[in-house]
């Protein structure tokens, strides 16, 4: 069977699967408890540093349920955790897409923002995560509120003291993690 053959085939396949179903996982059977069942074993293989598994997994189930906002937060996180910060920014941005109100994706958007030189964006996201805490009580909401502060006070320094002191606190910084 030549590719051409192999493309009808899977292309028969798939109408015969979705005959009649909205989607992949109404024609696959699976419940969201199912997708989120499975997301939980992504978490953990990534907690067990079997990030490539953590990811090929989440990004099957995105595959078959795409507009699910916390699949995009899971594999931002897993993207991290790999060092694939533009990728993770990306999925982290989709998830925002289709929840505007994930305090997680917002907290690591922030985040990877700033880590990109966008203050901008990174100051709106994680303005946003603070919002949507008003009660300071969860986890992701106090560290955007950490970062703000952070970038805050960094913001200040170089305004009183000039650029130079930027340096300074990448030096500073730099020593203190070397003899942490």
């Amino acid at each position: 069977m030549d590719a051409n053959q192999t493309v009808t085939e899977v292309k028969k396949l798939m109408r015969e699967l979705l005959n009649g179903k909205s989607n992949l996982a109404d024609a696959l059977d699976l419940s969201l408890e199912d997708i989120l069942a499975l997301a939980q074993i992504a978490r953990q293989f990534a907690e067990q540093g079997q990030t490539d598994t953590a990811q090929t997994l989440l990004e099957g189930l995105i595959s078959i349920d795409p507009q699910n906002a916390y699949l995009h937060t899971c594999l931002g996180c897993v993207y991290m955790q790999r060092g694939m910060t533009e990728a993770a920014f990306d999925a982290f941005n989709i998830a925002l897409f289709f929840n505007k109100d994930d305090i997680v994706a917002r907290t690591y958007a922030g985040e990877l923002a700033l880590e990109q030189g966008l203050v901008e964006t990174a100051a709106e996201h994680l303005k946003r995560a603070v919002e949507l805490d008003p009660d300071g009580k969860n986890p992701w909401a106090n560290r955007a509120r950490t970062s703000a502060l952070l970038m805050s006070t960094i913001v200040n320094e170089v305004q009183q003291k000039g650029t130079g002191v930027l340096q300074e606190m990448v030096t500073e910084a730099r020593r203190v993690q070397g003899n942490a």
